[in-house]
């Protein structure tokens, strides 16, 4: 997949098949603005994320940070149940999870 299909599969794609692609999924006047801000290809592995906005506030700046070396020490394996709020109510779904470390 193309570095444009797999952005689009990410942000307007997903937006189109939840409903919501009027008001996320892309940059334009009247929609949300969930932005991340980085300082090179977003798919390239030495790119780093400066800021996270979540509509119009500013929610994480990131200074100098690096990816950590060693994964997290905590294993999160196993089912999950996932509670979420869409436009047409609560919605109830599973998540299957399996740590592992990924490639660099």
């Amino acid at each position: 997949m193309s570095p444009d299909a797999a952005l689009r599969a990410l942000t307007l794609s997903t937006a189109e098949i939840f409903g919501v692609a009027d008001v996320l999924g892309s940059i334009e006047k009247g929609k949300i603005a969930n932005l991340v801000v980085t300082d090179g290809d977003l798919f390239d592995k030495k790119t780093k994320v400066k800021m996270v906005f979540c509509g119009r506030a500013e929610v994480l700046k990131c200074a100098n940070r690096l990816r950590p070396s060693e994964p997290p020490k905590g294993d999160l394996t196993g089912k999950w149940k996932l509670s979420t709020s869409t436009p047409d109510g609560a919605e109830e779904l599973t998540a299957d999870l399996s740590m592992g470390r990924m490639a660099r």
